[in-house]
């Protein structure tokens, strides 16, 4: 998944070493779920959003809570931090599905 040795930033958004180490755990569910969603419409032969899908559904909002319980821990600097790192480890497709689904959340990058 994500190379561990490029997370200073990240682990600074950390407040406690036990919310460090969650954030590095979903940084690695999201990663996961950017790559199930990919690979969903890789299947379906599709290259873009599919609403009526129920997996695709499903993966948004997983990538939501997710989303969201990143940014309980670490706020918008996490969020940022791990989507780059995304952008870096699973490609611009990834990232760019994460970044759509996580406007669910409501500003989370202003």
């Amino acid at each position: 998944m994500t190379d561990k040795t490029e997370r200073p930033v990240l682990a600074s958004a950390g407040h406690h070493a036990d919310g460090v180490v969650e954030l590095f755990r979903l940084q690695d569910e999201l990663e996961a779920k950017a790559r199930a969603l990919l690979a969903n419409r890789e299947r379906l032969g599709v290259g873009g959003a599919i609403p009526d899908d129920p997996t695709e559904a499903g993966l948004w909002a997983d990538i939501r809570r997710i989303g969201e319980r990143i940014g309980a821990l670490g706020g918008t600097a996490a969020m940022v931090d791990i989507w780059d790192d995304l952008d870096r480890t699973a490609g611009h497709h990834a990232s760019t599905a994460v970044d759509y689904a996580w406007h669910g959340i409501g500003g989370w990058a202003a």
